[in-house]
């Protein structure tokens, strides 16, 4: 189980992480480094854990398709949805993105 949020940081020259109840966490030696762990930490609060490798999964994805796969309109990614292709590689890659976005928030928002 991991420390429950929210976090709190101190920041001087060295910067110390706290949670909810005071309890140190971390001794952080850049405070800017320490207030962006606490940024990411809180801003993830309720995210099931489970979902972070889907989640990498469709970034990666999408990271890989050209920019036109990527700048689909809403009426073209409604026709996706709807009519999964078969033919079409560029609608074919976005229906897979699509769908494994699904699934990675189908488990980030499951019970954690």
């Amino acid at each position: 189980m991991h420390t429950p949020e929210p976090w709190i940081v101190e920041t001087g020259c060295t910067s110390y992480i706290y949670d909810e109840l005071g309890v140190e966490i971390a001794k952080v030696d850049d405070p800017r480094d320490a207030e962006r762990i606490v940024a990411c930490v809180n801003a993830c609060t309720g995210i099931n854990p489970a979902s972070v490798p889907k989640m990498k999964k469709v970034i990666e994805m999408v990271m890989g398709m050209s920019p036109i796969s990527v700048a689909l309109t809403d009426v073209e990614l409604r026709e996706i949805i709807d009519n999964p292709p078969q033919s079409n590689p560029r609608a074919a890659g976005a229906a897979e993105v699509l769908l494994a976005a699904r699934e990675a928030l189908a488990v980030a928002n499951s019970s954690l």
